[in-house]
């Protein structure tokens, strides 16, 4: 490091109640072959043994950082920006892992590319904690990015860019707002203020463990909802795209048991993709026999793995 005080990057892990993680996260940090960062732990009021474990490791690069009570992920990420000291910003989501020359071939990356690139990212893996086995790799790599774009698909989430301080400072921050759908929002701003690169590599391991906003149902509904307001007018140009986002909401009202919305979007989605099949088969379906709906959306659209049900 060159310097205590000023190092290249922060990596920054929000947490919560999660010691058992953190100390793999942590580690995972630890021993990237750039040892040019500090490491801000956010803990978000953990219950747990959160304060001891960081208290522990002995690195004079870990600061420790607390909220006096538990205010979400999106805060606990934007305490670390607001600490951070570093022209570089890492998250590290505290179920997540990092393979060890990530930041190095990251921040080389940044180092070869031109001055208005302000996030660099890269491959990751999805894997099933219980089984052990690889059930996704993200491996969809491009320079160019619109909204549009992030409005379709999140080619990589949290744990996986390195960013450039100044351009998360001028897209402004995570929005407090959202309890899921964090990353997203954010990379959509990015596209406004930023030119992106990647490393084609997986340098980042991501874990189904059940407990996660991935597997919670009502928080991956607030966060559509927010999505789909804050966006509507990026997503009424392009009609089909907003069938789509209309269409998931439906169904995972649907599955929440709240029929009546689900079908209120499954008729707006219509009026905006009108010879999409299957909008019509499940409008049909959930008029008919909300129920047994339900069991085919569990069976058909909702992914499962291990048990786990994953609401993405």
């Amino acid at each position: 490091m060159r310097d205590n005080a000023t190092p290249s990057i922060s990596v920054i892990i929000p947490t919560f109640n999660r010691a058992t993680w953190l100390r793999q996260a942590m580690a995972s940090a630890l021993r990237q072959s750039c040892g040019d960062f500090e490491l801000i732990v956010v803990d978000d009021a953990s219950t747990d043994a959160t304060r001891e474990l960081v208290a522990n490791v002995g690195d004079p690069r870990v600061r420790y950082l607390r909220h006096d009570r538990n205010r979400g992920a999106a805060v606990a990420k934007n305490t670390g920006i607001g600490a951070a000291r570093g022209g570089f910003i890492a998250f590290l989501d505290d179920d997540d892992e990092w393979l060890p020359a990530k930041l190095e071939k990251q921040l080389a990356k940044f180092n070869t590319s031109p001055a208005g690139v302000g996030v660099v990212y890269a491959g990751s893996s999805v894997v099933s904690e219980r089984s052990g086995r690889t059930v996704h790799s993200f491996t969809v790599y491009a320079r160019e990015f619109t909204e549009v774009d992030f409005l379709r698909t999140v080619p990589f989430t949290t744990s996986v860019p390195l960013l450039r301080k100044t351009c998360v400072l001028e897209a402004g921050l995570f929005d407090e707002s959202l309890p899921g759908a964090q990353d997203r929002d954010l990379w959509i701003r990015l596209t406004r203020h930023c030119a992106f690169e990647f490393v084609p590599e997986i340098l980042v391991r991501r874990y189904i463990h059940g407990e996660q906003i991935t597997t919670n149902l009502k928080a991956k509904i607030a966060a559509k909802e927010i999505i789909c307001r804050k966006y509507h007018d990026v997503l009424s140009r392009h009609p089909d795209l907003l069938a789509d986002h209309l269409h998931r909401l439906g169904m995972l009202y649907c599955l929440d048991g709240r029929t009546a919305r689900g079908l209120s979007c499954f008729w707006q989605a219509i009026r905006q993709a009108p010879t999409r099949r299957t909008l019509y088969k499940d409008l049909a379906l959930t008029l008919a026999t909300p129920r047994r709906h339900r069991q085919t959306l569990l069976a058909t659209r909702i992914e499962t793995v291990d048990g786990i049900r994953l609401y993405y």
